[in-house]
């Protein structure tokens, strides 16, 4: 098991950029970490 994170973003329809965000996951596998 890695330390693992995650992230993403939100948009508008127009795609401009509303807000993003980031998280850490922890200790995990691949499969977990995907899962988020």
């Amino acid at each position: 098991m890695d330390l693992a994170g995650c992230g993403g973003l939100l948009r508008d329809s127009n795609g401009q950029w509303i807000h993003g965000y980031t998280q850490k996951i922890g200790a995990c596998d691949a499969l977990h970490a995907e899962m988020w």
